[in-house]
């Protein structure tokens, strides 16, 4: 049996829009030097406890995460959304702790089992994700009781990567119903504060 192939030329060059989310330019500060934004842990403590996928909150002097942690923060303030990261859609084997399962367990609750591993199905069969996490977008999202749950993907200075590209082509022929967004996180100029209704402004990636 011949395997679908999902690559094409088109899909490689596609213009994806991409939604601006914009954080105090401090944030970068902070979180270079400890490795998280306080105000993060103060107001959604859940969210970066390690139980939505995030890691050990330690100084490492880098941005690493920076673009995913601060995008979390930014929807669930913002527009009330809750989210999760690193769930591994692909990977074969059961994790150690369960930690994967758990995470996983959310995309199940709000996709429904069918379509959890319709698009697990697919991406394996595409082979976009060797190690299991390859090109998978940094978060699955949702609001609890209220609209749809999409994928996002958290971008800072970076651009999407072919994998990435492939990922959300086999994702939106096999659930043509999912929202994949990408979201731009951008500093705001120094001494200026902007309205949370003025986030989330849509453009095309360059």
């Amino acid at each position: 049996m011949v395997k679908p192939s999902y690559r094409s030329n088109h899909e490689e060059h596609i213009t994806e829009p991409e939604i601006d989310y914009w954080y105090p330019h401090e944030w970068e500060e902070e979180y270079r030097r400890t490795g998280k934004v306080q105000r993060w842990l103060d107001e959604y403590h859940h969210l970066f406890d390690g139980s939505r996928g995030t890691l050990k909150l330690l100084p490492d002097n880098t941005m690493s995460n920076f673009s995913t942690y601060a995008l979390m923060y930014l929807l669930r303030r913002d527009e009330a959304i809750e989210s999760l990261t690193y769930f591994r859609l692909c990977a074969i084997s059961k994790s150690s702790d369960g930690r994967r399962e758990a995470l996983q367990k959310h995309l199940r609750t709000w996709m429904g089992d069918e379509s959890f591993e319709s698009l697990r199905n697919a991406l394996r069969e595409a082979n976009v994700s060797k190690k299991g996490f390859e090109g998978e977008p940094d978060l699955f999202c949702w609001r609890p009781g209220n609209g749809p749950c999409f994928f996002a993907e958290a971008k800072w200075k970076d651009k999407l990567t072919d994998t990435q590209r492939l990922w959300f082509a086999v994702c939106r022929r096999t659930l043509p119903h999912v929202t994949i967004k990408v979201c731009r996180v951008r500093p705001l100029p120094a001494g200026r504060i902007l309205p949370a209704s003025a986030n989330r402004t849509p453009r095309h990636e360059d």
